[in-house]
């Protein structure tokens, strides 16, 4: 079994490595004591999984040539968590919540299969997210009377006293004894959740920094030394707390979907800080915060050695992508440009190539864990056949105004299905609480085909939204949205935008500064000029807010907040809202070059 170490920006020999360890020395810089006798305890971990039981796809360079395989899925995971617990004596396996909201699988089980899975990997600890309160208290307590005798179900900084289904079940923290040593878990939840979920009114979402305070002390006084912070609110508020608070060593994070770590091999792949990300808290100790991503694509597994008093000495630590482990598994394209399974000399080539490299490892085997999937797949199957709405017209996609579509020949406003997504983002988006959502921005690409009239399957649903892009906010002043949207009008193709709540006209004859002809803001009052330097509430897909397909704008936006709800399930609760689909109305004019 590899061990998965972060590459030091120089070479490292195995001697320099031990001489540090033997010394006392944190390998990257953490603060050691040579009198330290080394607790070491290795934690994975999970956020976000939002129902995503199946493997998602990945594409990694290998020899300079595309290959294309899986990441992660729940049997993947199962397999690697239960081959590091029986591999690593001081073990721990924690998810930072969100585990419902996201696939088929949850409008199917509403978490109870992510249950099964979680009591299979024999989970020691969850938060609770945001999305664990979509369907309100009661779908909470099932999954809670499902879990309690597996794991705890952590949310400290919650009051449920006067919430009859949730008193006494959501616990503030739990303590884990390994030896002589104590191991506590604060679990946190973000205060957003009454804003973007169903919680009820009788909840109390209270501030986490004073909560973890008093209780890191509280869990100090009980001889508790490492303390670890089970946290769903966010990377930045996780970096927050780790400074402010004294006494707690780890935070495991979730909520903002962060991907941490180096992926040399995976070019298109963009983390955004080191794993783990260090920062001091008041008393000046290491303290260490990770991510694992989203979707279960990851495995977070972080090493942490700890002296006598439960300071760091030593870390390391790299999230994991559970690949194929088999011929079938891994295609690359033919000269017509097909993929195709790799042939045996590939595949050992492949495998070569993922065993060199930390962040790439094969799934290992786990029939118990294949089967599990096979079990609650079959009738998602029979799921994708449910008629679930209704069109009226045949909605046509095309990229942009003026394509040529193959039946129903050139369209001028370009896609007609886009800009319904568009709307049933938008009515999403104003649904949610003190968000006040003023305009979406749907990326032609993210939509893929057409709706024609009649009966709408989910499985025809999540063929037109494939992606499983969710739904985020953000806020814009005016004069960079007109920048983002100019980028990718020039640009065009798959990033061409259909709005809601906007509508704007273009001329391609116009010079750059003078490109478009109007850009309003739809109010209750009627359409309204865009200003400049006025800010405006922004719903967008997940895979433009990061800032791809030329969105640039959109990925350099602060403070983003992803709703985690996905744009199929938003498109399907749409639906069942609308009597019929129509044909939408057209929010773009384009004038082309003359």
């Amino acid at each position: 079994m590899k061990t998965h170490f972060l590459k030091s920006s120089g070479p490292i020999s195995l001697l320099m490595v031990l001489l540090l360890i033997v010394q006392g020395y944190g390998l990257y810089g953490a603060d050691a004591s040579r009198d330290a006798k080394p607790f070491t305890l290795t934690i994975a971990h999970l956020n976000d999984s939002h129902a995503n039981l199946e493997p998602s796809p990945l594409t990694i360079t290998v020899n300079g040539t595309k290959t294309y395989t899986t990441m992660g899925g729940f049997p993947a995971v199962t397999a690697k968590v239960q081959q590091l617990r029986q591999t690593r004596k001081n073990f721990l396996f924690l998810d930072a919540g969100d585990v419902f909201q996201g696939s088929l699988y949850f409008i199917k089980y509403r978490g109870l299969a992510d249950l099964e899975f979680l009591k299979l990997m024999k989970l020691d600890a969850m938060c609770t997210g945001n999305h664990e309160f979509d369907k309100g208290p009661v779908a909470l307590r099932i999954f809670i009377s499902g879990a309690q005798k597996q794991f705890p179900v952590l949310a400290a900084n919650i009051s449920a006293e006067k919430e009859r289904f949730l008193a006494g079940k959501l616990k503030p923290y739990e303590i884990k004894k390994f030896g002589s040593r104590k191991v506590g878990i604060i679990g946190i939840t973000t205060t957003e959740t009454p804003a973007v979920s169903s919680p009820g009114q009788r909840l109390v979402f209270n501030d986490p920094i004073p909560v973890v305070k008093t209780l890191a002390a509280e869990l100090t006084r009980k001889g508790v030394d490492i303390i670890i912070v089970l946290s769903h609110q966010g990377f930045q508020n996780d970096i927050a707390l780790a400074k402010a608070v004294d006494n707690i060593d780890v935070v495991v994070g979730g909520h903002t979907h962060t991907l941490l770590g180096r992926f040399e091999a995976l070019p298109e792949i963009s983390p955004e800080a080191e794993y783990p990300y260090v920062v001091k808290n008041p008393q000046q100790d290491t303290v260490l915060i990770v991510q694992a991503w989203e979707k279960s694509k990851i495995l977070g597994v972080l090493e942490v050695a700890f002296d006598n008093a439960g300071k760091v000495v030593n870390y390391s630590g790299q999230p994991v992508f559970l690949t194929g482990n088999k011929p079938t598994d891994f295609q690359q394209k033919n000269a017509d440009g097909q993929k195709e399974p790799v042939d045996a000399e590939t595949f050992k080539a492949i495998a070569d190539f993922i065993e060199k490299d930390p962040a790439l490892e094969m799934k290992p085997e786990n029939k118990k864990a294949d089967a599990l999937l096979a079990k609650f797949s079959a009738p998602i199957l029979k799921l994708k056949q449910e008629i679930i709405g209704r069109s009226e017209v045949d909605l046509w996609h095309v990229r942009q105004p003026g394509d040529k579509h193959e039946t129903a020949g050139v369209l001028d406003n370009g896609s007609m299905i886009a800009p319904v997504v568009a709307d049933a983002l938008l009515w999403k988006a104003k649904s949610l609480k003190n968000k006040n959502t003023q305009i979406v921005i749907q990326n032609a690409g993210g939509v893929r085909g057409d709706l024609p009239a009649g009966d709408i399957t989910i499985g025809q649903v999540y063929e037109l939204l494939p992606f499983g892009n969710t739904l985020v906010l953000l806020d814009l002043n005016g004069a960079d949205l007109k920048q983002a949207l100019k980028a990718v009008i020039l640009k065009a193709d798959g990033a061409f935008p259909y709005p809601a709540g906007l509508r704007y006209a273009v001329d391609y004859n116009k010079a750059d500064d003078d490109f478009f002809l109007i850009v309003q803001v739809e109010t209750n009052d009627g359409w309204f000029d865009l200003k400049d330097d006025e800010i405006y509430h922004i719903a967008v897909n997940s895979f433009i807010a990061s800032g791809k397909d030329g969105y640039t704008v959109f990925g350099n936006a602060k403070d983003k907040d992803d709703t985690g709800f996905g744009d199929a399930e938003i498109f399907m609760e749409y639906l069942k809202t609308a009597k019929a689909l129509t044909s939408p109305k057209s929010r773009v004019k384009v004038i082309k070059k003359r």
